[in-house]
This record gives structure tokens, sequence and C-alpha cells, in this order.
């Protein structure tokens, strides 16, 4: 349903953290 915006999320989250 919501994989995409759970996976943009994750994504954010581990940019958010990496930077």
């Amino acid at each position: 349903m919501r994989r995409s915006l759970l996976a943009l999320g994750a994504l954010a989250l581990l940019s958010s953290s990496a930077a």
C-alpha cells in the first residue's frame, strides 16, 4: 500500500543520519 512512502521515509532518515 504505502511501501513507497515507507521506503522514502527510511531513505530520508538514513540520509539525515549520514549527513
